[in-house]
């Protein structure tokens, strides 16, 4: 016995009674009670296939081993509306010498007669599921075309006492749809959407679909796959579709959907309904969505503006091949920099990387590109918005005959454009601290909703009677879970409030005045890269790059204007890295008066550094000394005539520690030529120190005045 669906079950119950009532037609046939098996396990569950149905399984296993005499039914399509199953269980019968009853008679499998009529009845009865089926979607299909038919609504959406679709008569509801969709216009990201609600403590609404709490609404962390859900909706923008997702079944039973493109779907009516966005807007949202996805198959466009220091992230195309390039970062010199390379082709066959080029260089070369053009861009959009200007304009163009007159015209335009600036400034600080005031309202009305249920849980539990303690326990505990609830609400506000800064006149004054040097916000360490990327997105288009001989970077700009750019290729690992010239020279100048470790300490002091910005030491001087094949100090001594120890001990016939004794004690001159202490001497002339026994070094005359020992 079986029934489609759970609702027929519960509501056509003389269906159920019938099948029932088939026990006591087997036991008038001659079968005993005790040997009439009823399989019900299938109740509920669509005959259109054998996936899930554990009751026809166990018919089918039970008739292939003999153990079933007659298996009796209302009709064919109790048991199967699959023509594929219902055949097989016929064949199953038929071996094993089961027979089949219904309403209108008994037969046998194994006569022609007996199969033939059986299998057109499976045959109508597969037809007749089809007609039940088609004559439904007939009537959805009419009914979705008229924008009549009743589907479930998203969140922000509800139906009225018409079935018309109307807004959430919820404030706090159709305040955080409008957030989500506000945010991802200034971001152009869904991550950044769930991001910027995480940081400021709000809260997003979901409906229950299923269960005892159906329809329930609840409040929570905001996911990306809400976001995602609120933006690809055309609902949200007051446009009445259907037919956007496919239902398809796999070979194992399962069900699975399939989102359909656009030009698929069975109905689109566009301002059915009052919508959160113009449809105009939510075709833009889908088209940066696309734009973005990397799941969709296709190379990716552009990408939403990230926090890395690649300015020029999704702008790249490769100059050879026409593809998009990717970014990879690495670290120089402890700083993070980045390299744009061409991977398709290395990706996808196996093959060498396209192209690979650092970015350091094409990305200050495009930026002073930018700064250079922002300004003559900035002037033309206000000679559009202002006919003032225009006219100022136009007559200082008859001005232009002579430097000093040229100079005049740029400082008028800049003195009309600054108050324009201003303003722009000003308005985009009054939106953010009306964005600010909008957050704040949300999380008032979830302290609200929370101190509501709060209250409603104190009411339950004082009218409770307090012998009822099971009762009682449950309703204390809820209250105490709302009082929680109120308790982390308020925290929240009072958090955000604390965090956030007040929209002051101060601050109104500084972004005005920064707003209007855009060189200096630019340069400003406190702009975040991402916004320095969505300024060069607003005024390029994409830029070219083609590595050769030199690097040749074609930038198109948005107004239609187009530049190239022609850049050294940079230096490589061992040239960026080698020791500057200047350095060079100064340890070449410092040999003539210094050891290695003296040069190392002038160098520090003088603020320069080695090729890979480290201090210098000792080693390392000696180390550029050498690859530089300069002229040592003991070199550059010896060619000045100065002798060592040894020699100038023969001459004067001592002994070499003599010669030391006398050194330090000041009766000889010598010139430190390392930077252990070891000395050339020059020759004492014609009154060299002689030995005295019995006279102290100290109270002995040098034989001529020794200059500073070095």
């Amino acid at each position: 016995m079986r029934q489609s669906s759970l609702k027929q079950v519960v509501n056509n119950s003389e269906s159920t009674q019938r099948q029932y009532a088939l026990r006591g037609r087997a036991v008038a046939l001659g079968w005993e009670e005790d040997r009439v098996v009823v399989i019900d396990s299938d109740q509920g569950r669509s005959g259109a296939s054998t996936a899930g149905r554990d009751g026809f399984q166990r018919l089918v296993a039970e008739v292939s081993m003999g153990r079933a005499g007659i298996v009796l039914g209302l009709e064919v399509s109790r048991l199967a509306r699959n023509n594929t199953d219902w055949h097989r269980l016929l064949e199953i019968c038929a071996l094993s010498g089961t027979l089949i009853l219904d309403e209108d008679g008994l037969y046998d499998p194994r006569t022609f007669n007996d199969r033939l009529v059986l299998g057109m009845k499976g045959t109508m009865s597969e037809a007749e599921l089809h007609l039940l089926g088609a004559r439904l979607r007939g009537g959805q299909l009419a009914k979705a075309r008229r924008g009549e038919l009743k589907q479930p609504l998203p969140v922000g959406y509800v139906h009225d006492y018409a079935d018309r679709i109307v807004k959430d008569p919820d404030t706090a509801v159709r305040a955080a749809v409008e957030r989500v969709l506000d945010v991802f216009t200034a971001t152009g990201s869904a991550r950044q959407v769930v991001k910027t609600f995480a940081a400021e403590h709000l809260t997003f609404p979901s409906r229950i679909r299923t269960g005892p709490r159906k329809g329930e609404l609840v409040w929570g962390p905001l996911k990306h796959w809400q976001v995602l859900n609120v933006l690809h909706n055309p609902l949200y923008a007051g446009a009445f579709c259907y037919g956007r997702r496919k239902v398809e079944r796999t070979t194992d039973g399962r069900v699975s959907i399939r989102l359909l493109p656009r030009d698929q779907w069975d109905t689109l009516i566009e301002d059915h309904h009052e919508g959160y966005v113009t449809f105009a807007r939510w075709e833009t949202n889908q088209a940066t969505l696309a734009a973005q996805a990397a799941s969709r198959g296709l190379e990716r466009t552009a990408t939403a503006p990230r926090e890395g220091p690649a300015l020029l992230q999704g702008l790249m195309i490769c100059g050879r091949c026409g593809r998009r390039m990717t970014i990879g970062y690495h670290l120089r010199q402890g700083r993070e920099v980045s390299d744009y390379r061409c991977m398709t082709h290395a990706i996808q066959e196996g093959g060498r990387v396209c192209q690979r080029i650092p970015g350091p260089g094409v990305e200050q070369a495009v930026a002073a590109l930018l700064l250079e053009e922002l300004t003559p861009l900035a002037v033309e959009a206000a000679l559009q918005v202002t006919g003032r200007l225009a006219a100022r304009a136009a007559e200082a163009d008859r001005l232009r005959s002579t430097h000093l007159q040229r100079a005049q015209h740029r400082a008028l335009l800049l003195e009309e454009l600054t108050p324009l600036a201003v303003e722009a400034a000003l308005q985009v600080t009054d939106r953010l601290a009306a964005r600010a005031a909008e957050a704040d309202r949300l999380r008032s009305t979830h302290l609200q909703r929370a101190q509501h249920r709060a209250d409603l849980a104190k009411r339950r539990y004082l009218a409770v009677d307090p012998d009822n303690r099971l009762v009682a326990d449950s309703l204390e505990a809820d209250w105490n879970a709302a009082l929680r609830e109120v308790a982390a609400a308020r925290k929240d506000v009072e958090r955000a409030r604390i965090e956030t800064e007040p929209v002051t006149e101060a601050l109104r004054h500084k972004l005005a005045h920064l707003a209007g040097d855009v060189h200096r916000l630019w340069h400003d360490p406190g702009t975040p890269m991402r916004e320095r990327k969505r300024i060069a997105r607003l005024l390029i288009t994409d830029i070219t790059l083609t590595k050769g001989e030199r690097i040749t970077a074609r930038v198109r700009l948005s107004g239609g204007r187009h530049h190239t750019l022609d850049l050294p290729l940079p230096l490589g690992g061992g040239k960026l890295w080698q020791t500057p010239k200047p350095v060079v020279t100064a340890i070449d100048a410092l040999l003539e008066d210094h050891t290695d470790a003296e040069i190392a300490d002038i160098l520090n002091q003088r603020g320069l550094t080695s090729g890979k910005g480290l201090p210098f030491h000792r080693l390392l001087v000696r180390d550029i000394r050498e690859d530089y094949q300069l002229t040592s100090r003991f070199d550059r001594l010896r060619d000045r005539g100065l002798l060592t120890a040894y020699e100038l001990a023969d001459i004067l016939d001592v002994s070499v520690p003599t010669i030391w004794k006398w050194h330090r004690g000041g009766l000889l001159e010598g010139e430190k030529y390392n930077d252990k202490n070891a000395c050339l001497y020059p020759h004492p002339g014609p009154n060299p120190p002689r030995v005295q026994q019995g006279v102290r070094l100290d109270r002995r005359r040098p034989a001529a005045t020794p200059k500073r020992t070095r």
